[in-house]
């Protein structure tokens, strides 16, 4: 029997995707769900190298940018072209473009599902709250197209339906699937703790709100033993603030260190290993990964109330715990009571536990890969198999 076709569209990936939902859904659909994936993008980056890494056996294929603004229409190309070889077609983030794209592919191929995936945060939700009702009865209408459709957290499933009166399905962003393997549940118990936080990412973009995490941490009055661990490519403007940060904190400077960036996942997971605490003062975010490979390590979570998933990323507060971003003084607060907590006996390896069972792309998939059956269950009775 000849393996169904799961093809993720996203013209504009980048490599470091494939470690990320982009890569890893297709991935894990080839891998546990028996089907064979394909990611379709322009050819933007050496992906192979991270596909041979991250996600072997999904394919590529590369689609031709016909002009600087073509994107949609060389998307709609491909569909013409494709659209009845493909059973699930999986596009990324909600805008007119994408929406017309699903109809079409549902219009070619009635029997195949359409699954968009939002990965959406605050100010997303918020720009479709203030969309013109005109607007937003359009968008609702062009949902027909969309077989399922998914957000990355719950409040961002209630919000999105109260903006369209159309209801995502809770499915998370997980975390690198070497991170699991050979045995996910049992790489808990070798779990060795040093007095280190950690964050990751962009470091001083607008976004990352790097500089809000080291005021806190040089205000913080239990770290005197901690230091803090910075991994990710350094912003030419943070470099900037850092020096005159450091002239005016003189005696945090030996505590501070820069790893600079990391594209190797086992070097950052070692890290994430040894740390007890990771802090992500994001100002804003739809899915935040690190976050969930610090949990899955361990890692008692500091997370920023921008951030939409945090709720189910801290298990409702029991591995951590939300700080409203751009508040120092809070920050500097939850750092020193994140210490007294771990002090007094925090279960890592229930954490550890709790974030590879909830947030491993094998678990996460399952529940996609039945809400595909069930559609397909649906196709078959409307279109009278």
């Amino acid at each position: 029997m000849e393996k169904r076709l799961f093809v993720t569209m996203m013209v504009n990936c980048n490599a470091l995707g494939i470690t990320k939902d982009v890569g890893q859904i297709p991935y894990s659909m080839y891998k546990y769900h028996g089907y064979n994936s394909y990611l379709v993008t322009y050819n933007n980056d050496d992906y192979q190298k991270w596909i041979d890494e991250y996600t072997p056996g999904i394919k590529v294929k590369y689609l031709k940018k016909r002009s600087e603004n073509s994107e949609f229409f060389d998307e709609v190309r491909f569909l013409f072209v494709n659209a009845k070889k493909i059973d699930v077609l999986n596009m990324y983030h909600m805008s007119v473009e994408h929406l017309i794209c699903l109809c079409i592919y549902k219009i070619l191929n009635p029997r195949g599902i359409s699954y968009l995936k939002l990965d959406i945060d605050y100010q997303g939700l918020d720009g479709h709250s203030k969309l013109a009702k005109w607007k937003k009865k359009i968008i609702a209408f062009l949902h027909q197209g969309v077989d399922i459709i998914s957000a990355e957290s719950s409040i961002a499933c209630e919000k999105y339906d109260d903006i369209f009166g159309i209801k995502p399905i809770y499915i998370p962003s997980g975390f690198a699937d070497i991170q699991v393997e050979p045995d996910a549940l049992n790489l808990a118990k070798k779990i060795s703790k040093e007095k280190i936080i950690i964050t990751a990412g962009r470091l001083g973009t607008k976004q990352k709100a790097t500089e809000v995490l080291l005021e806190a941490f040089a205000k913080a009055q239990n770290v005197n033993n901690w230091r803090l661990v910075l991994a990710g490519p350094v912003t030419k403007e943070l470099k900037e603030w850092l020096q005159k940060f450091y002239d005016n904190n003189p005696n945090i400077k030996d505590k501070v260190i820069f790893t600079g960036n990391i594209t190797d996942k086992n070097e950052l997971y070692n890290l994430m290993g040894k740390s007890s605490i990771f802090a992500l003062p994001s100002r804003w975010g739809g899915s935040e990964i690190a976050a969930v490979e610090a949990l899955s390590e361990g890692n008692y979570l500091i997370l920023s109330e921008g951030v939409p998933p945090c709720e189910e990323y801290t298990n409702h507060g029991k591995y951590g715990i939300t700080v409203p971003a751009d508040n120092i003084d809070a920050w500097a607060d939850a750092i020193d009571n994140a210490i007294i907590k771990l002090s007094s006996g925090y279960d890592y390896i229930d954490a550890s536990n709790y974030g590879k069972s909830n947030f491993n792309w094998k678990n996460i998939t399952q529940k996609l890969a039945d809400t595909i059956k069930e559609n397909n269950d649906k196709n078959k009775k409307t279109i009278g198999i």
